[in-house]
């Protein structure tokens, strides 16, 4: 076999770090050639040389002789040795690396690692209804799978050596963003057309560009919360308003007469709204209506089952309470952003 590329690396014998010695391998050969200093201390203190001057060995690996000069410092030599090899072998293996033109240390990693829609279909069999895509995900090392189970979706992920099924949140630590949340609003996505809005309270301007459709109960804690932030947000862009659906998350007989009496203000709804979640005394209902009752049928429909839950203008679905800068962002995301995630 015929010599490498020479390699000049620095080790350290028997003496301080700043002995910079360099050694000169020839490999793929067993042959060491190393300078040595035969000092016990070739530098100070101040980084200058005070020791006798260099003298040259040939070492092999395999456990053979010395045969440069006779030396008195042969446990030098013999640390030489050891520290040599060391670094002789960790040059080979870095090379092979280094220079490989083929594979995942070239490129990128689905040069090396494929999984198919259908091979995931296989994976899964059983343990999921159907296997929607397959992509790459935004964490090295695993495949993001959309799944879908009992007609709801979500994503999976499965790692490059497809032994390992990883069900979870995924969020990026620099901007606490939950990137598993983003897919599964955009996978479960719905059809905004098809929900009615004629008997929604309107915070905001009835004919603003954005609508944003909300499932609230009166009697939620959050959905309170969220409704304040809903008026910081339609207090700051016009454009933007919200259409509340009151009805009662778990079906309780004292809430639905709460919501009743609130739909039943009607132009003064969004003022009995406001009392109904500060805990304040309602007048009873005064008028017939089902609205209430097909909210809830909606609801369970479009499988919302917790709230307060809000419906973007592009059909994705928040569950949840959010404050309004984060409502705003969730709005102003572009299409090709939530494709990503």
């Amino acid at each position: 076999m015929g010599k490498s590329k020479r390699k000049t690396m620095f080790c350290k014998f028997d003496c301080d770090w700043k002995s910079k010695n360099p050694l000169t391998f020839y490999s793929p050969s067993t042959t060491i050639y190393c300078d040595v200093w035969s000092g016990r201390k070739p530098v100070s203190r101040t980084g200058r040389r005070v020791s006798a001057p260099i003298k040259r060995g040939k070492y092999t690996i395999a456990g053979r002789t010395y045969k440069g000069k006779k030396s008195g410092d042969d446990m030098n030599i013999r640390n030489g040795l050891t520290i040599a090899a060391a670094f002789f072998f960790l040059a080979l293996s870095s090379s092979s690396h280094a220079f490989m033109k083929e594979g995942c240390q070239s490129g990128e990693c689905r040069d090396c690692h494929r999984l198919t829609r259908e091979e995931a279909g296989k994976m899964l069999e059983g343990a999921v209804d159907n296997v929607l895509t397959v992509e790459e995900s935004v964490v090295r090392g695993l495949w993001v799978v959309d799944i879908e189970k009992g007609g709801r979706r979500g994503p999976v992920y499965i790692d490059y050596s497809k032994q390992y099924l990883v069900s979870g949140q995924i969020i990026k630590l620099a901007t606490r963003e939950n990137i598993t949340e983003s897919r599964l609003m955009r996978l479960n996505a719905v059809d905004v057309s098809t929900i009615p809005l004629r008997d929604a309270i309107v915070i905001g301007n009835p004919g603003a560009k954005r609508k944003i459709i909300e499932f609230s109960d009166p009697d939620c804690h959050f959905c309170a919360k969220l409704h304040g932030e809903a008026k910081k947000v339609v207090a700051e862009n016009p454009d933007v308003a919200f259409f509340v659906k009151l009805y009662s998350r778990n079906n309780n007989p004292k809430t639905v007469q709460k919501a009743l009496s609130v739909l039943c203000g009607k132009k003064n709804a969004p003022k009995l709204l406001d009392d109904a979640f500060a805990g304040r005394k309602l007048p009873p209902p005064k008028c017939a209506t089902a609205a209430v009752d097909e909210t809830a049928r909606l609801a369970a429909r479009l499988q919302i089952g917790g709230t307060p839950t809000m419906i973007l203008p592009d059909g994705r679905i928040v569950n949840g309470y959010r404050d309004a800068d984060t409502i705003m962002k969730l709005l102003t995301e572009n299409v090709a952003e939530a494709q990503r995630k």
